[in-house]
C-alpha cells in the first residue's frame, strides 16, 4: 500500500495547534488533541445578498462570474414586466441601467460588462407579445443590437458572449405558449442567424455553455433528454436525474450545473445537479424551492438569483461554491434588547463596545445605555433629556450636543469619558436631527439646525466652528445617517423634505455629491467609513419603516441582508465601527418603539478542517 508520502511527496507533520493557513490536501496530526486533520473541498449553496427588485423570468449575463455577473428585465408581480438591471458584485447588488425594452421570459448571456439581452414577452402577462429584439449591455448603458429573425418567448438559457451567442428554442406565441419551437439561432455581435434546429422543440430549458460547444436540456416537454451541440451538429448526452424546467443553469458543456425549477407534478424543486460531458450527478440542495429564476458563474462558483418560490416574486440569491473553504455568509442575529425602547437615540461606539444615548421612549430621554457585545447596561445619564441629538465618538470618550428637549430644539454640549459627564461649550445655533461623525476631539456635524439647512461644524473637544462649505442638499432627520471621520465623512439620505436618495461625502474642506442610495429614505442609521459604509432600516415613501440594508464602497452602493426587524430611528454606531460589524438598536418598528437589537456580521471564511478518522 502506498504511503502518505509517496502519494502526496510529502510527510505528515505534527503541530500543537492547528497550522494557521492550510493548503487544500494538506494533512497534520494535533498533538493537543491527538486527532489526525486535513482540509478537504465541499460543495454547498449559501445564502447571499438578496436583489434590491424581486422579480422572476429575468435574463442574466450567463457567462458571468460569481463575483461579477447582471439581472435584466423580468416580472415584478402585479402590476408587470420591468427593464431594470442589477450588477451583482460578491457582496450585494447595484442598479445598472435600464433596458429600452420591458420584458420578461426573456434570454441572456455575456458577461457583466458586455451582456446580452433577446427575445421576451414585452408587454403584461396575459397578453404579452413575443419580440425578436435584442439590446447589448457595456456595464453602463444598453443599446439597440440586431433583431432576431423569429420573435419568441419562454426561450431557454441563453449561452455564450455578447458576439458569440445562441438561443434555443422558446415558443412563438404569446401567453399561455402552446407551440413550443426547435428554432436555434446565433448572433456575432451584429445580427442573428438560424443555426441547425435542435432534436426536439421545448420551451423554458436550461443550458450552458458556447455556440462551439453547448448543453440544452429539460424544459416544458418534461423529458429528461440532455442535447449537445459540437459547432456542427446536435446528438444526444447523458440521461437527466429529473425532468426539470426553467432552471437555472451555468458553466461548460463538460462541467455545467443545473438547479431549481419545475417538473411534471408542478413542483417547485430545490435540487441542483452537475453534468461532466457525459453524466449527470446530484449535488447539494438549495435553501428553498425556486422556478423561473436565473444562474451565472461555473460550475465551482455560482450565482442564482430572484424568481417564483410558489407564490409571488422573490429577491432572494444563493451562491454555490465548490472549494477548500467553508464560507460563511453575512447576516444580522439578534443582541441583546436595550433595557429602555426609545426612538432616535444616538449611538456611537463599535459593536462590541456601544452606547445608545437619549432618545424618546416614552418621554425625552437623558438615558445612557452601554452595550459589551452582549448586554446593554445603564450607566449615569446625561445632563439634558433630549432626542435627535448630534452626537458621536467611543464608549469611553463621547460627545453630544443638540436635539430636541421638553423646552424646544436645544444647543447644549455635553462631554461623557466613561465614568461621568462634563458640559461643554454649546453649540453655536439649534440644532435637532443633524449628522454627526468622528471622535469626541474631532466631529464634523451637518444638516438641520432650525430647518433643512446645510451649515458644516466642527467640534474639537472644547468648542463648535462653523465651516464655510455647506452640504449640496439642505436635510432633516440626520441623527445617526453619518459616520466616517472629521476629515472623510459620508451622510446618507434624510428628509429635504420629502425623504432624499442623496448621498455627500466630506474631505475636510468641501461636500460633494455621490451615487444615490437605492430608495429615498430618511431616519437611516450608518456605520463604517467613507470608503467602507452599511446604511439600514429607515422610512421610505409610503411611508413605510424598511429592513433594507446596503453597502458602500467608495463609490457604488449595493444590497446587503435586511434585518430581521424593519425599523427607522435606530441607532447606528459612525465613526470607529467596521461595516461588516454594525449594530442597529432600539427604533420604532412602524407601530412602537422596540428593544430588539440586532448584530450584523460579514461575510467571513476559512478552510474546511476535518477530523480524519477510519470509520
Amino acid at each position: 500500500m502506498a504511503t502518505f508520502k509517496e502519494i502526496r511527496g510529502q510527510t505528515i507533520k505534527k503541530y500543537t495547534t492547528n497550522p494557521a493557513d492550510p493548503l487544500e490536501g494538506q494533512m497534520w496530526y494535533n498533538n493537543t488533541t491527538g486527532t489526525l486533520k486535513g482540509v478537504v473541498v465541499s460543495e454547498a449553496w449559501s445564502s447571499a445578498s438578496s436583489m434590491g427588485t424581486a422579480r422572476s423570468t429575468v435574463g442574466a449575463s450567463t457567462s458571468g462570474t460569481q463575483n461579477a455577473s447582471a439581472v435584466f428585465g423580468g416580472y415584478l408581480g402585479p402590476p408587470g414586466v420591468t427593464n431594470l438591471t442589477e450588477e451583482y458584485n460578491g457582496s450585494g447588488w447595484s442598479v445598472g441601467g435600464n433596458m429600452g425594452t420591458a420584458r420578461y421570459f426573456l434570454g441572456g448571456s455575456g458577461t457583466q460588462t458586455a451582456a446580452l439581452a433577446f427575445t421576451g414577452g414585452a408587454g403584461t402577462p396575459g397578453g404579452a407579445n413575443a419580440t425578436g429584439a435584442t439590446e447589448e449591455y457595456g456595464g453602463a448603458t444598453w443599446t439597440a443590437g440586431g433583431t432576431m429573425s423569429t420573435a419568441r418567448v419562454y426561450v431557454g438559457t441563453g449561452t455564450g458572449t455578447q458576439t458569440a451567442s445562441f438561443c434555443f428554442g422558446g415558443s412563438t406565441v404569446p401567453y399561455p405558449p402552446s407551440s413550443p419551437t426547435n428554432l436555434v439561432e446565433e448572433y456575432n455581435g451584429a445580427s442573428w442567424t438560424s443555426s441547425p434546429a435542435m432534436p426536439r422543440s421545448s420551451r423554458m430549458s436550461l443550458g450552458f455553455g458556447t455556440t462551439t460547444a453547448a448543453v440544452n436540456c429539460g424544459g416544458n416537454d418534461f423529458t429528461t433528454t440532455t442535447d449537445e451541440w459540437n459547432g456542427t451538429s446536435w446528438t444526444e448526452g447523458g440521461t437527466m436525474l429529473a425532468a426539470t424546467d426553467a432552471g437555472a443553469s451555468m458553466g461548460i458543456q463538460t462541467s455545467g450545473i443545473i438547479a431549481g425549477g419545475g417538473n411534471p407534478g408542478t413542483a417547485i424543486l430545490n435540487t441542483s445537479s452537475k453534468y461532466d460531458g457525459t453524466t449527470w450527478t446530484a449535488l447539494p440542495t438549495l435553501g428553498a424551492p425556486v422556478r423561473h429564476f436565473s444562474g451565472a458563474g461555473t460550475s465551482t462558483a455560482a450565482i442564482v438569483s430572484g424568481g417564483y418560490p410558489g407564490s409571488g416574486v422573490t429577491d432572494l440569491a444563493e451562491e454555490f461554491n465548490r472549494t477548500a473553504t467553508v464560507i460563511t455568509a453575512a447576516a444580522w442575529a439578534s443582541g441583546g434588547a436595550v433595557t429602555t425602547a426609545r426612538i432616535s437615540g444616538s449611538g456611537a461606539g463599535t459593536q462590541t463596545a456601544a452606547l445608545l444615548f437619549g432618545g424618546y421612549g416614552p418621554s425625552w430621554s437623558s438615558a445612557l445605555e452601554e452595550y459589551d457585545g452582549a448586554t446593554w447596561t445603564t450607566a449615569t445619564a446625561g445632563p439634558f433629556a433630549a432626542y435627535n441629538v448630534t452626537g458621536g465618538g467611543t464608549q469611553t470618550a463621547y460627545v453630544a450636543s443638540g436635539g430636541d428637549a421638553d423646552g424646544g430644539i436645544q444647543t447644549a454640549t455635553a462631554e461623557w469619558n466613561g465614568a461621568s459627564w462634563s458640559t461643554e461649550s454649546a453649540f453655536p445655533a439649534a440644532t435637532s436631527g443633524s449628522s454627526g461623525t468622528g471622535t469626541q476631539t474631532a466631529l464634523v456635524s451637518s444638516g438641520w439646525g432650525t430647518g433643512a439647512d446645510k451649515s458644516t461644524y466642527y467640534y474639537n473637544g472644547t468648542s463648535w466652528t462653523n465651516q464655510s462649505s455647506v452640504l449640496n442638499t439642505g436635510r432633516t432627520e440626520l441623527t445617526n445617517a453619518s459616520c466616517g471621520s472629521q476629515i472623510a465623512a459620508i451622510i446618507v439620505g434624510g428628509s429635504v423634505p420629502p425623504s432624499t436618495t442623496a448621498v455627500e461625502e466630506w474631505n475636510g474642506t468641501a461636500w460633494s455629491e455621490q451615487n444615490d442610495i437605492y430608495t429615498a429614505t430618511q431616519e437611516i442609521a450608518t456605520s463604517g467609513t467613507q470608503t467602507a459604509a452599511l446604511a439600514y432600516g429607515g422610512l421610505i415613501p409610503g411611508p413605510a419603516v424598511t429592513a433594507v440594508a446596503l453597502g458602500y464602497d467608495g463609490t457604488t452602493w449595493s444590497t446587503r441582508p435586511s434585518m430581521g426587524t424593519a425599523r427607522r430611528e435606530a441607532g447606528g454606531l459612525g465613526d470607529g465601527a467596521l461595516s461588516t460589524a454594525a449594530l442597529a438598536s432600539s427604533g420604532h418598528n412602524g407601530s412602537s418603539a422596540v428593544t430588539a437589537t440586532e448584530e450584523f456580521t460579514g461575510e467571513t471564511s476559512a478552510a474546511n478542517i476535518v477530523t480524519v478518522t477510519t470509520s
